[in-house]
């Protein structure tokens, strides 16, 4: 198997372990958060490169088809995706991985 590029492989990866059942619930959302944050960053660019269309919001697509597999509200697909996007952004990854954050997704977030 050989992903056609970095974010496939990572999307391909987070997928699988999404199937654990012993992961932690912040594991899981900040899983689901990338997952969620690489899916709108290709939709959207998909939506630039073509000619203007109808202007809907992309992140509804995508967070209603992450929905349907990871059987949670839209809703909560998005705040895993600022989730996601804050524990990249404070570099804290491993913490959060690890479950070693103390503070809550919404106070990260």
């Amino acid at each position: 198997m050989s992903p056609p590029d970095r974010d496939a492989a990572a999307d391909w990866i987070d997928a699988h372990q999404l199937g654990r059942r012993n992961l932690t619930p912040a594991r899981m959302s900040l899983m689901r958060g990338r997952r969620y944050n690489r899916a709108k960053g290709k939709h959207e660019d998909n939506l630039k490169q073509n000619a203007p269309k109808d202007q809907s919001d992309t992140s509804v697509d995508t967070a209603s088809r992450l929905t349907q597999e990871h059987g949670v509200s839209p809703p909560t697909i998005k705040r895993d995706g600022q989730y996601a996007e804050a524990v990249d952004r404070l570099g804290i990854q491993q913490e959060a991985a690890s479950g070693q954050v103390t503070a809550s997704r919404q106070d990260v977030a």
